[in-house]
């Protein structure tokens, strides 16, 4: 399970290396980030549950590592929109 989210991140953020040359600050990479946090948290919730069923060290370190991912990528969503809109203010 926690192997889909890691591909569907891997894509995010292949789609987003793919704007950086250009243009990093579009909407597309304020949906993604906000795309990956989410994954990231859902997986940091699967992982909190595993580690009350079956506990294992890695468990726990992986849990707070995706915790951290998850809510890093949305305060950096929050960022790219402020700098998205700000961008889209300064065309006009």
């Amino acid at each position: 399970m926690t192997g889909a989210g890691a591909i569907l991140i891997i894509f995010d953020l292949s789609s987003m290396l793919k704007t950086v040359q250009n243009e990093p600050f579009v909407q597309r990479n304020v949906t993604a980030l906000r795309r990956m946090g989410g994954i990231a948290l859902i997986e940091a919730i699967l992982f909190i549950i595993k580690a009350f069923v079956y506990f294992t060290p890695m468990t726990a370190v992986s849990a707070v590592v995706m915790l951290m991912c998850g809510l890093f990528s949305l305060v950096l969503a929050e960022v790219f929109g402020k700098a998205v809109s700000y961008k889209q203010e300064n065309d006009l």
